[in-house]
């Protein structure tokens, strides 16, 4: 990978009246708050970053990737990309005339990159601190602009052969877009690099991202749910949890739980690895049972994130008398690898990344 340090946007936190605010109007007012002298701008380097939640530590570093390296297919994606999404953010782009949040980017757990981080972070106080108490997080950021540092992590890089999008894959489409249109057409901003937060993949965690579907008459849900049970049984469960294995899926109705268990379905060795309990579950239940082609269109569907996971859907399927809910066992790294090196893509909302970065934290200019 093709790295290059950068000057980052950082809050100035002593100004900024509510950094969650900050975070979360930063897409509408990114503007604004650069009118109000909120951001100041740091020395040229590299960043290590942690995010501190809980009992969780999350570690990767900041940087610039040559843009060409995602045509090259050194940036690997596993969903498709909406046209109209990236108009969106075509718009945005234009707007900001900056980026207000990396893309996260992952990869096979580096074990030089790590103990360098490790050690840095061992022998060097954070050159910045954002808590964010109303969240429970704290983000602490290391400077690395010693030349003979930025070296050894470029040199580090250079040996990483792909990295794969973990979140973002629509902002890298864009930037790469724009990349390829003239100076005018690209409003003399500078789309030559992705503005990447790259963490190893024993950084990160991947959580379930669970379905809901809501029918239209009162009784479906039931005879849905009996119709699963016929054709593939459920086993009631006593305690309401997650599904404890790939292959079982937790079905919800009325915050009660029952295992659907796929363990014994027959397919041959390269299929069953490929094969996401997603894909399994958009083509037995919600295809051929419910008659919803297009998960992603179809507003009987919506759906629960990883961090709201289990009470999330308890709360949604008791509010919702009409509704089935269906908790999903998370993706692996290994098959986000195999996926996206053979190009194929993933259902709409398989994976749900753990820690999320937050918009206006670290911005790149454009300009």
């Amino acid at each position: 990978m093709r790295i290059q340090p950068l000057s980052l946007l950082t809050p100035r936190v002593e100004k900024v009246p509510s950094l969650r605010e900050l975070t979360i109007r930063a897409k509408d007012d990114f503007r604004q708050f650069m009118a109000n002298d909120w951001f100041q701008t740091l020395d040229t380097g590299f960043a290590i970053y942690q995010i501190q939640a809980g009992n969780q530590t999350h570690t990767g570093v900041l940087a610039l990737n040559d843009i060409r390296d995602f045509d090259l297919g050194k940036i690997k994606k596993h969903e498709n990309t909406l046209t109209k999404r990236e108009a969106e953010y075509h718009i945005l782009l234009k707007d900001w005339r900056a980026v207000i949040k990396p893309v996260l980017l992952t990869f096979p757990a580096n074990a030089t990159l790590s103990q360098w981080m490790n050690a840095y972070i061992a022998q060097h106080s954070p050159s910045f601190v954002v808590p964010m108490a109303e969240d429970a997080e704290q983000h602490l950021y290391w400077l690395v602009s010693q030349d003979a540092d930025i070296q050894f992590v470029k040199n580090v890089f250079e040996q990483i052969e792909a990295v794969y999008i973990a979140d973002g894959h629509h902002r890298t489409t864009t930037i790469a877009n724009f990349a390829k249109l003239n100076d005018e057409a690209r409003g003399h901003l500078d789309f030559s690099h992705l503005f990447a937060a790259f963490f190893p993949d024993d950084q990160l965690r991947i959580m379930g991202y669970h379905r809901l579907v809501t029918f239209g008459d009162s009784t479906e849900a039931e005879t849905q749910l009996a119709q699963i049970q016929e054709i593939y049984g459920l086993t009631p469960l006593n305690i309401p949890r997650l599904p404890a294995q790939r292959r079982e899926i937790v079905v919800v109705k009325n915050g009660q739980c029952y295992s659907l268990d796929w363990s014994t379905l027959t397919m041959d060795k390269d299929l069953e690895m490929r094969t996401l309990d997603t894909a399994l579950l958009n083509d037995i239940v919600f295809r051929q049972l419910f008659h919803i082609e297009d998960t992603r269109s179809d507003k009987r569907v919506t759906y629960i994130d990883g961090a709201s996971s289990l009470q999330g859907m308890l709360k949604a399927t008791t509010e919702h008398k009409n509704a089935l809910g269906f908790l999903m066992y998370p993706v692996s790294f290994e098959e986000l690898y195999l996926l996206s090196d053979r190009e194929e893509r993933l259902p709409p909302k398989s994976t749900w990344f753990e820690p999320r970065i937050k918009s206006g934290l670290t911005v790149y200019s454009l300009d």
